[in-house]
């Protein structure tokens, strides 16, 4: 072998672990809905990079998703965190608003939305998603690749803990 060859093989070797250790992170049973393999592999690197904070890359493998037709409440909720998260509040608004349609008990999106309408400084909308959430019933769990360390669950704690903070929006005291 001569040494030309070395940084080759050193590449093929580091992109091949970077890409065995998106397949090895956890099942991510709720996030593997798809037929496809490949598309459930992306769903799972989407919200990979949510939970490390690569939120543009979260956003571009969610685009992708509902750009090919893949477009389920979990994937627009999770191209509207990405969107969040990078401060594009009216794209993230976008994005809640067709996972509600999808799922209107989707507490999370409410959530999220309802924060980007007070970023945006539309108070009278983000009271009104308040509201919502505060009226919400938990009925089964909530798949949600944001609890990804939570086999991908929302929680009836978590709608719990919603309610509260929503109730302290209105009363006026934001946490």
């Amino acid at each position: 072998m001569t040494l030309k060859f070395i940084p080759v093989m050193f590449l093929f070797i580091a992109l091949s672990c970077s890409s065995f250790e998106l397949k090895t992170t956890g099942n991510h049973e709720n996030l593997r809905r798809y037929k496809n393999p490949d598309i459930n592999e992306i769903i799972i690197g989407g919200w990979e990079h949510i939970q490390k904070n690569n939120y543009e890359w979260g956003g571009l493998d969610f685009k992708r998703l509902i750009q090919k037709d893949y477009a389920d409440y979990d994937i627009l909720f999770g191209a509207g965190m990405a969107q969040y998260y990078q401060g594009l509040y009216s794209e993230s608004v976008n994005f809640f608003t067709m996972a509600l349609k999808e799922n209107p008990e989707h507490f999370e999106a409410l959530y999220y939305r309802a924060n980007a309408y007070m970023q945006l400084g539309n108070r009278s909308e983000s009271l009104k998603d308040f509201k919502k959430i505060i009226s919400i019933e938990y009925s089964r769990p909530l798949v949600c690749g944001l609890y990804f360390s939570n086999n991908d669950i929302a929680t009836e704690n978590i709608l719990k803990n919603r309610k509260h903070e929503a109730r302290q929006y209105l009363k006026g005291n934001i946490p």
